[in-house]
Parts: C-alpha cells; sequence; structure tokens
C-alpha cells in the first residue's frame, strides 16, 4: 500500500494524494450513492446509521486494497479507513440533513 514517510518530496505527496482521492471519490460513487438512495427509502435519518453506513464503506475499501495487493496490512490500517469512512459520512449526514434544506 502506497504510504507517505517523513522524507518524501512534495511532488511525491501530491502524487500519492492524488491516487487515494481518486479511491475516495470511486468509493463515494460505487457505495455511497446507492447507500444514499437506499437510505432514502427506508427513511434512514439517523446520524449514528449514515456513521455505521459510512465506516461499512471505508472498510469495504480496505478490503478491496487488501485484495488486490496482499499481505494483510496491520489492523489499525482498517481501523483508520472506517473510522475515515464513518467521519466523512457523518459531516455528509450534518450538512443534508432534511432541516438544513430549507
Amino acid at each position: 500500500m502506497l504510504t507517505v514517510a517523513e522524507d518524501t518530496h512534495l511532488r511525491e505527496r501530491l502524487l500519492v494524494a492524488g491516487v487515494y482521492a481518486t479511491f475516495t471519490y470511486g468509493a463515494a460513487i460505487i457505495f455511497g450513492i446507492p447507500a444514499l438512495i437506499l437510505f432514502e427509502r427506508k427513511g434512514w435519518t439517523r446520524w449514528w446509521q449514515y456513521t455505521a453506513a459510512g465506516a461499512a464503506i471505508g472498510f469495504a475499501v480496505m478490503m478491496m486494497f487488501w485484495i488486490a495487493r496482499p499481505p494483510m496490512p496491520d489492523v489499525r490500517v482498517f481501523l483508520i479507513f472506517a473510522g475515515i469512512g464513518s467521519a466523512s459520512a457523518l459531516v455528509f449526514w450534518a450538512l443534508s440533513r432534511p432541516s438544513h434544506a430549507a
């Protein structure tokens, strides 16, 4: 998996950030949009539902990395991806919930 060490140059850091952004936006499109549609149909509008879905999506993205490129990384990496997914879903929920749409 790509990592950014302290001794990397700015150009390398930007390249790694671009690669990660591609996967992040891809996950939002492939998993996030269908989850949003499902949540709207089911009436699931609570913050914890969005947070749990975000964690599951973050975990799924890490699973795809692991399947594509073994060996298995440290378990903390899975937790980081799940945490980032849940945090981004919570921010999305806070910005898009119906009480803010008016």
